[in-house]
């Protein structure tokens, strides 16, 4: 977990595998942090992850693939999300 300096709140968490974090720094602008583990390993990550997960979402159904999830929700009553990007 980091934490900001002035007051200790919580801003960032990540689960790291591995050895023991012994450093972690940040970058000027905050976008991105590194972060140093016993074993000599350094990972370098973003702190935002969700520009990331956003590109992950899964792609919008087509017309007859939408048809098909209607069908088998039958009889219950079926409304498609919509993503907003």
């Amino acid at each position: 977990i980091l934490t900001d300096m002035r007051d200790g709140s919580p801003w960032l968490e990540r689960k790291l595998d591995g050895s023991q974090v012994t450093a972690c720094a940040m970058s000027n602008n905050s976008e991105q942090f590194a972060v140093g583990h016993a074993d000599g390993l350094v990972r370098v990550m973003k702190s935002d992850p969700l520009p990331a997960a956003r590109r992950r979402l899964p792609r919008t159904l087509d017309e007859w693939e939408l048809q098909r999830e209607q069908e088998l929700a039958a009889p219950l009553e079926f409304e498609p999300l919509l993503r907003l990007r």
